[in-house]
Formats: C-alpha cells, sequence, structure tokens
C-alpha cells in the first residue's frame, strides 16, 4: 500500500515553498489509513481531515492549527461494523462556531450541527428516509438546502430544514414528482433544476 503524508505549506512565502519547507501533520502511529477528505476552516487557522481506518469502520473528524502541525484534535468520530460512508457534507457556518455535519448512526443519512469542540448542538432531521447530499446553506435566512428522499425511495427532491430547530419541519422545495438535481447561485438560495420522471424528458427551471 502507498505510504500516507499530509503537510502544510505557506503560499505567502516564496522561500518555502523554494527550499519546499513543508509542515507535516501528524497521522498517527498508524500508517495504513485512508486521508478522505480535506478541508480548511473559515479562519485558515486550522485545517480539518478526515482520517479513516484501512476497513473503513472508522472515521475521524480531526483539526490541526497551522501553527503547530503536531497538535492534533479529534472532534468527532464516527463507526459501523460494517463502514462508514463518506461525503461531501462537512460545512463550516461563518456566523456561527459550528459546522454541518451528515452521518448515518441512526440507520439513515441526516445531518446534524456541531460546535468546534465536536459537541452536537442539535440534530436537524429525522426519521425513517436518507438525506442524499447538502445543496446549499442560507446562513443569512437560517436555512439548510439538501436533496433527499422523504416522500419515496424511488424519488430525489430538494427540501430545506432550519438551523435552529431540533429536528424542524422539513419543507420540499420541488414541485413535480421524479428525479430532480440542483445547481445553486454561488451566494443566493437561487436554483437550476434539472428534472424528469418516466414520462417526462429531462428539462430544465429556474427556481
Amino acid at each position: 500500500n502507498v505510504s500516507i503524508a499530509l503537510g502544510i505549506i505557506s503560499l505567502a512565502n516564496s522561500n518555502a515553498i523554494k527550499d519546499k519547507e513543508v509542515s507535516w501533520i501528524d497521522l498517527g502511529e498508524e500508517s495504513d489509513i485512508y486521508i478522505a477528505r480535506v478541508n480548511w476552516l473559515n479562519d485558515s487557522k486550522f485545517l480539518s481531515f478526515q482520517w479513516q481506518s484501512r476497513d473503513q469502520t472508522v472515521l475521524d473528524l480531526r483539526f490541526v492549527s497551522v501553527d503547530n502541525p503536531k497538535q492534533i484534535y479529534t472532534v468527532l468520530t464516527e463507526k459501523s461494523t460494517a463502514w462508514v460512508n463518506l461525503n461531501f457534507d462537512l460545512r463550516f457556518l461563518k456566523k456561527s462556531k459550528s459546522f454541518l455535519w451528515a452521518s448515518e448512526r441512526s440507520g439513515f443519512k441526516h445531518l446534524y450541527l456541531f460546535d468546534l469542540q465536536g459537541t452536537m448542538q442539535r440534530q436537524l432531521t429525522t426519521g425513517d428516509w436518507a438525506v442524499d447530499s447538502v445543496e446549499f446553506v442560507d446562513e443569512e435566512a437560517g436555512f439548510v438546502y439538501f436533496t433527499g428522499r422523504k416522500d419515496s425511495v424511488l424519488e430525489r427532491h430538494l427540501y430545506r430544514i432550519s438551523l435552529e430547530v431540533e429536528c424542524g419541519d422539513v419543507e420540499r422545495m420541488t414541485v413535480a414528482e421524479g428525479m430532480h438535481s440542483v445547481v445553486f447561485a454561488q451566494n443566493k438560495p437561487i436554483f437550476l433544476d434539472y428534472y424528469s420522471n418516466e414520462c417526462q424528458p429531462p428539462q430544465i427551471s429556474v427556481r
């Protein structure tokens, strides 16, 4: 198996790039691992990475300080007797010291809000249905937009849920029955809706 390393280099320091002065992050004693995802926190003083065991039964979300790459904080851990599915749903919120996290710990993939110390603030979605993916976070209005299978496993719709309420009401944003894929504008809750079903050829609308 390949050897995995994760390092930080300052783009502001041209000499560091020239001299290859890399600050290597301590990934622990276990070398047969995956580094599944890497994301900056909003202040760029901390880096997050998702550490996964080779058998994919353990997933850690870890933080590391740019100023001290040897000091690692394990913020939360997901475990499964089978395997832990990966996703791209981690979102660090800008207006609060918290982050959005998707987990299948209940048996279904749902959304949770944690503070930066790894304490759960609230569960946002619940039920015998699954979230597909986070599509947009509107912090100004306090909503998370996500695709999921709440109404039928045979359909995919866009929904939104409040960031402020524990397992609040889920509002469906797409109307027609079928499969919906969405693309949001960069900074506003406006989206392209790509939609089709067994009787409807693919069509696109702006909503």
